[in-house]
């Protein structure tokens, strides 16, 4: 008996260990179908019709909207703004380039030498790249941002007397690559919606030639800010635009901004606000 116990015994635990493996294997498929059924139900949703012009930035506003509905049931909108901010970045990327691929989204493109100009802000991207400054980069890094922030800002009022219309990026690396790329505000991804698509090369569609053109990226952006801000407002939030430079020294010079915001505190009531639109 002691002996069938002993053959017995290992292999139980070599079928309990099988057993357990093609659960795990299982558990691993479905999950990983689970995930790709996710990204495809993503791309259905921010792939843009076949429209243009007014019609596009409706459809475009419609999506900014939900996409703030959606992160609210969620949760995300409660646990940080800049969560809420890279909900609406990333659909806005998938709008902009609708076969884009995960290895595309991962391509960085550098701003012009002069950069892009004055760049609005709304204040969850305000305080989503101050989150990420922060988290990331390099205490003296932290200091010099905020320092170029600070400096760009007051030179704003001088800079509109002289009629200078380029003002400086306090995010623009030496490199010109935007020193907080992932969460770049919803303004400059038009540009770096366009040069990714003609460095990928992918002209196949009406979309793409419009793509390519820019008019279809920066109509996307439009629409998206518009129903984002828009359903920010309905919220009793700041759905606001703001100058990049004003609202980024206030995120990161502010204790306890995120939550501040979140409470409709006016927390960026002073800063310059931003070009009305993304077309302009």
């Amino acid at each position: 008996m002691e002996g069938l116990l002993l053959i017995l015994i290992p292999v139980a635990l070599i079928l309990l260990l099988g057993l357990a493996g093609l659960m795990l294997v299982d558990f691993a498929l479905l999950g990983g179908d689970r995930r790709l059924e996710e990204r495809e139900k993503e791309r259905r949703f921010w792939r843009p019709p076949f429209v243009r012009g007014a019609e596009l930035v409706a459809w475009a506003r419609e999506k900014g909207a939900a996409a703030v509905r959606r992160a609210l049931d969620r949760g995300i909108a409660s646990s940080t703004p800049g969560a809420l901010s890279e909900e609406v970045h990333a659909g806005a990327d998938r709008a902009m380039l609708p076969d884009m691929t995960r290895r595309d989204a991962a391509e960085t493109v550098p701003c012009p030498a002069g950069g892009q100009g004055t760049i609005g802000v709304t204040a969850p991207e305000a305080i989503a790249i101050a989150e990420h400054i922060q988290r990331e980069l390099p205490q003296a890094e932290q200091e010099e941002i905020l320092r170029r922030a600070r400096a760009n800002a007051a030179d704003l009022p001088y800079a509109a007397a002289r009629g200078d219309t380029a003002t400086p990026c306090a995010l623009q690396g030496g490199d010109c690559v935007c020193l907080t790329y992932r969460t770049r505000p919803l303004r400059c991804r038009p540009l770096h919606a366009t040069e990714l698509l003609q460095r990928l090369d992918r002209r196949t569609s009406d979309l793409h030639e419009e793509a390519a053109r820019t008019a279809h990226a920066k109509l996307v952006a439009e629409g998206i800010e518009e129903g984002y801000a828009g359903a920010l407002e309905t919220l009793g939030l700041d759905g606001n635009v703001y100058e990049l430079n004003s609202a980024l020294a206030v995120a990161l010079s502010m204790d306890d901004v995120a939550r501040r915001w979140l409470n409709a505190e006016p927390v960026f009531s002073d800063c310059a606000p931003g070009p009305g639109s993304v077309l302009a």
